[in-house]
């Protein structure tokens, strides 16, 4: 659950973190945030339409900004593995941080489900440092 309270679905299917090697905790702390991620932004749409990804990085400092470094937003991690950040004008986005197995990069890695007040969804994945 976000920090309004809704339900967020994760991104990635669920693996027991327990099988991580090494071994990971479940804690995403704000130092574990930094770093470039895919993101779908599923706006409110309920459809069997695929949505395109864009990459992002969200930086130490705080800053979001887009593939070509230019600033977007910011981010704010609100501690419990909650994330709070706006794209583009629209948010704020509510959201929660997780660890979980991703099948491409052949290990856990942090992702996060955002949802804003009037109900537009998004997903990150991480893709690096």
């Amino acid at each position: 659950f976000n920090s309004q309270g809704w339900p967020v679905i994760a991104p990635l299917r669920y693996a027991p973190i327990s099988l991580a090697q090494p071994a990971v905790t479940a804690d995403v702390s704000a130092a574990d945030v930094a770093g470039a991620y895919k993101i779908v932004n599923h706006a409110k749409d309920i459809s069997a339409t695929i949505k395109a990804s864009i990459n992002i990085r969200l930086n130490a400092d705080g800053s979001l900004t887009d593939a070509s470094g230019g600033a977007i937003s910011n981010w704010f991690h609100r501690g419990n593995n909650l994330i709070e950040f706006s794209m583009s004008g629209v948010g704020p986005f509510y959201g929660v941080l997780s660890r979980q197995w991703n099948p491409n990069a052949n290990r856990f890695v942090v992702t996060f489900s955002g949802l804003t007040n009037q109900g537009v969804a998004v997903w990150g994945i991480r893709t690096g440092d």
